[in-house]
């Protein structure tokens, strides 16, 4: 980074110019490059004896072209070296036409082999597991440049591959299992890629609010037919509790209900406990249940018609 020259090392240079002293001389007195010495003179007003200046300018030159063919931008060159950047452009491209050619060739052969090393390193890290911000965090590099040396690699390929076969077997009706048993991939992993799909409009979610409540009513059907419910769990590929979850929230049965309700020969001494006033309390103990039982029996009885009747 330039640092530029202090208050003292600009009067030593004034004292030294006026001395006679040569740019070498004012090099090892302030501690100044020589390279740098001919800006910091020409800010201050001071020009060195042509025989003097023509080394030291052709040795600057040369390294302000060494600097820009290693990458180093132009406005920082002239910064370095108290320059404007028009000048610097015009020191390092020449007058000549096959310099220039030279230099620019030297430029794309360095911009040519960082370009293929960074591709080395986003493929790299691609294959070893490294997604795309992440390459784009560790490397400094374009997100778009990243994406393209990504996608054109054979590993990208490949991965491609893969993700289109369990898109396949998805839509082929597969389970996550079955998938990754079949494609030798985790579970998650498997997962990842179908859910990835389904938010990218890549696939079509299985279970659909829809597909969920024809199925449930097929089930339904069937198991009114007569069909068991681990036969349908096995049939659906849903867990038990899953099956009875759907059968009670839909209140189905498989079993004819009775025309008439025929009350258990307990209910109308609990009935006829009550009419005489025993508390429902006494009641419960006496046949070893709870009051909210005997309250429950009751209002059957009564939904019934079986309160102001006697046993039908």
């Amino acid at each position: 980074m330039y640092n530029p020259p202090t208050q003292k090392q600009k009067d030593d240079l004034l004292a030294l110019s006026s001395q006679g002293a040569t740019l070498a001389e004012m090099s090892a007195s302030t501690g100044i490059r020589e390279t740098v010495l001919l800006g910091v003179l020409k800010d201050l007003g001071v020009r060195p004896e042509p025989d003097d200046a023509a080394p030291a300018k052709l040795l600057r030159n040369a390294e302000i072209r060494r600097l820009y063919i290693d990458g180093v931008r132009g406005a920082d060159i002239a910064r370095e070296y108290m320059l404007t950047r028009q000048r610097v452009m015009q020191i390092v491209m020449g007058k000549n036409k096959a310099f220039r050619e030279d230099v620019m060739k030297a430029v794309k052969e360095r911009v040519e082999k960082e370009e293929s090393e960074l591709r080395k390193a986003i493929v790299s890290m691609y294959e070893n597991g490294s997604s795309i911000a992440e390459i784009q965090r560790e490397l400094g590099c374009d997100h778009g440049l990243v994406c393209r040396v990504v996608r054109s690699s054979a590993c990208y390929q490949e991965k491609a591959e893969i993700k289109s076969h369990v898109m396949r077997l998805y839509k082929a009706g597969l389970k996550y299992k079955e998938i990754s048993k079949l494609t030798e991939l985790s579970y998650i992993k498997v997962k990842s890629i179908i859910e990835h799909s389904i938010k990218a409009g890549k696939l079509e979610p299985r279970r659909t609010r829809e597909g969920v409540r024809k199925r449930d009513e097929v089930l339904i059907e069937e198991f009114k037919a007569g069909m068991s419910r681990q036969a349908l769990a096995d049939k659906y590929g849903l867990q038990l509790p899953a099956i009875n979850a759907i059968i009670s929230k839909r209140g189905a049965s498989n079993k004819a209900k009775n025309k008439e309700y025929t009350p258990r020969p307990e209910y109308f001494e609990i009935m006829k406990m009550s009419k005489d006033g025993i508390p429902q309390v006494q009641i419960a103990q006496k046949f070893e249940t709870t009051q909210a039982n005997v309250s429950r029996i009751l209002k059957v009885m009564r939904d019934k018609g079986y309160w102001e009747g006697e046993e039908k």
